[in-house]
């Protein structure tokens, strides 16, 4: 009967055969990028984009029609 050793090299030499996506999840970049991503993303929301802008007494009094 033939016994196969269980190397632990063995594994990590697999594990670093994974493609990077599969692997990812356990890399601190991947984590610092998605955080990064969701911050900018819940403050363009919070912020409407800065789009809107105040409106003030004489912008309410003047309006003109567009042509």
């Amino acid at each position: 009967m033939t016994h196969t050793k269980h190397h632990p090299d063995h594994e990590q030499q697999q594990k670093g055969n994974e493609p990077y996506w599969k692997r990812a999840h356990h890399d601190w970049k991947f984590w610092v990028a998605l955080s990064l991503m969701l911050t900018s993303m819940l403050i363009y929301i919070v912020t409407l984009d800065e789009s809107v802008q105040p409106e003030t007494k004489n912008s309410q009094q003047v309006k003109q029609p567009l042509p």
